[in-house]
């Protein structure tokens, strides 16, 4: 047994160096003619919870969100608005019920985010950097 042990350790930490390398970055994006040039997660947390529904410029947002079982989805919500699949239920539930809110419009994948916020200025999405490209602008950064 205390031979396995140190290939057990080498195993072990070539499996989290894996996963750490494979780790994409999230990006927030906006379109490339949006004066703000970065905002906090605190910030996207509270447009992609309806509590706010403008920029800092007071122009309208209107966040954009990928399908729910999409990894880059759960890792979004879990990182920059730091709210689990279960609280994002009952908050939007209670939301629509109360008729006083909707959630994010729900697109296909990234390039469709991509393209509709690179089309229309009161857009905000997120996707993983190496889709990100120069059609928009990277606010945020959820590494």
């Amino acid at each position: 047994m205390l031979k396995r042990l140190p290939l057990l350790v080498i195993l072990s930490l070539l499996t989290v160096c894996s996963f750490a390398a494979y780790s994409e970055k999230i990006v927030v994006i906006v379109n490339n003619q949006n004066k703000a040039d970065s905002l906090s997660s605190d910030l996207i947390g509270d447009i992609y919870l309806g509590r706010t529904s403008r920029f800092p410029s007071g122009e309208p947002v209107k966040p954009l969100d990928l399908p729910k079982g999409m990894a880059i989805t759960h890792d979004f919500y879990a990182k920059v608005v730091k709210k689990t699949p279960a609280q994002l239920r009952a908050h939007w539930s209670r939301l629509v019920f109360t008729g006083k809110g909707r959630p994010p419009k729900r697109l296909s994948d990234e390039s469709a985010v991509k393209s509709m916020v690179s089309e229309r200025s009161d857009s905000i999405g997120y996707m993983y950097e190496k889709t990100a490209d120069d059609a928009v602008k990277i606010i945020f950064d959820a590494h």
